[in-house]
């Protein structure tokens, strides 16, 4: 999957995680609207081929990643949303705007249309999604 050039910052992600991830199962820990933004606190990680003795898979580069939206168009994600498990997370350019559109394994599939997409926020953190702390 390549980086969407429209999304800023997407380079620091592909940085961190060495390529652009499907967000297949990343948990969505916070979201919060404002009168034309909208972020996401994603925990996002890799899964190895390696399988741990209790038969599951082995996970690595837990990250925390924040994504703001701009611009914000609509939504039609559910007024409540957080606390999500993500089937996927695309970015699509519509014209002159993006659709961020949010695949749920929980059916809290929706979608926003923003005028820019930035990837805010990049921490490591624990395979629970909290920060871990500089060394």
């Amino acid at each position: 999957m390549e980086t969407p050039p429209f999304v800023g910052n997407g380079k620091a992600l592909v940085n961190a995680m060495g390529y652009w991830p499907s967000f297949h199962d990343a948990n969505v820990l916070e979201a919060e609207r404002n009168t034309d933004s909208f972020s996401v606190t994603i925990h996002l990680f890799a899964m190895t081929d390696e399988v741990d003795s209790a038969g599951y898979f082995v996970l690595e580069k837990h990250h925390r990643i924040k994504i703001l939206m701009h611009g914000v168009q609509s939504s039609s994600l559910p007024a409540t949303y957080a606390g999500d498990c993500l089937d996927s997370l695309t970015f699509v350019q519509a014209g002159e705007y993006l659709e961020v559109e949010f695949a749920s394994h929980m059916g809290q599939d929706g979608t926003i249309v923003c005028r820019s997409v930035e990837i805010a926020g990049i921490v490591p953190c624990d395979s629970k999604g909290a920060a871990l702390a500089p060394n």
